[in-house]
C-alpha cells in the first residue's frame, strides 16, 4: 500500500471512529473517561487497582481517581480493600454499572447498525465484515509483545 493511500484509509478509520463516539447515548452524570473504566473493568473480568486502569486506559493516576469518585457516588462501581495489602483496593463493577454499559453498546449498536442498512448493499455490508478482521489483525499485529494494550470496546 502506497503512503498516501494508507493515510486515506486512516483517515476514514478516524471519521468513523469520531461519528460513532457522537452518536454515543449520553449517560447523565456519566463522562466519558468514567465510561472506559466501567468497560475496561467488565472486560478484564477481575477487579483493578486504580494503577492498573491508569496504565491501561493511558490516564493519569488523578484522573482516574476523578473519575472512580464520580462512578463511586452513582454506585457504578466499588472499591473493595486488597486483602493482601490493605493501603490498595480494587474496583469492582456493580449490577447497575453493567446496566450502564449495555444501555451506551445498545446505542452505539443502533447507530452503526442502522447506518450500514441505510447506506451499503448486501455485497458492501460482507465486505465491511471482511475489512473489520483485517482491522483486528492488524491491531494484534501492531502490539510490542508484553504490551498487547485493549481498549474499550463500547
Amino acid at each position: 500500500m502506497r503512503e498516501e493511500e494508507a493515510y486515506w484509509l486512516q483517515k476514514q478509520i478516524k471519521r468513523l471512529h469520531r461519528q460513532v463516539q457522537r452518536q454515543q447515548p449520553e449517560v447523565d452524570g456519566v463522562s466519558s473517561s468514567a465510561l472506559q473504566i466501567l468497560v475496561a473493568v467488565e472486560q478484564a473480568g477481575r477487579a483493578l487497582r486504580p494503577g492498573e486502569l491508569a496504565e491501561e486506559l493511558e490516564m493519569t493516576t488523578s484522573n482516574v481517581a476523578a473519575a472512580l469518585r464520580s462512578l463511586e457516588r452513582g454506585r457504578l462501581v466499588v472499591r473493595e480493600p486488597d486483602p493482601g495489602d490493605g493501603r490498595k483496593a480494587f474496583v469492582n463493577l456493580t449490577p447497575a454499572g453493567a446496566d450502564v454499559i449495555a444501555e451506551v453498546r445498545r446505542g452505539n449498536h443502533a447507530w452503526l447498525q442502522q447506518a450500514i442498512a441505510d447506506t451499503l448493499t448486501a455485497d458492501e455490508q460482507r465486505l465491511l465484515l471482511q475489512a473489520g478482521d483485517l482491522m483486528r489483525r492488524l491491531c494484534e499485529q501492531a502490539a510490542p509483545a508484553g504490551r498487547r494494550r485493549v481498549l474499550p470496546e463500547f
